[in-house]
């Protein structure tokens, strides 16, 4: 009986994964809507979230225009507004930098993340 080879982890696929589910989860989407709403299956959106595997160009390019995932190497989250959001995690905080769609303002909110979350 031939065995399976145990396809290799990407770290970087698992990483850029967990962005796609931080973004989708800001926007108070489940998976369902989500891909609903980028027009793939849902089992695609799942694959990504949990690191097996890339999204296609197209499919980052829906990404990046439905939920606000940069595909470059910083996180950005562009709201409806037009408003930049650049969300870091340092546990225990949340920090995120908003700037304004006219670039006049810039916001800095730090928040203490409840135990256990």
């Amino acid at each position: 009986m031939a065995t399976k080879k145990k396809k290799e982890i990407d770290p970087e696929c698992v990483e850029f994964g967990l962005r796609i589910r931080r973004f989708r989860e800001v926007r108070h989407l489940s998976q369902k809507a989500a891909a609903g709403l980028m027009d793939v299956e849902r089992t695609s959106l799942n694959r990504w979230e949990n690191g097996h595997e890339w999204p296609s160009l197209k499919a980052g390019r829906k990404l990046q225009m439905h939920l606000g995932v940069s595909v470059g190497p910083e996180p950005v989250l562009q709201e409806p507004s037009g408003q930049l959001t650049l969300p870091f995690d340092f546990e225990p905080y949340s920090l995120a930098l908003r700037i304004s769609p006219q670039r006049e303002t810039v916001q800095f909110e730090v928040q203490l993340k409840k135990l256990g979350t």
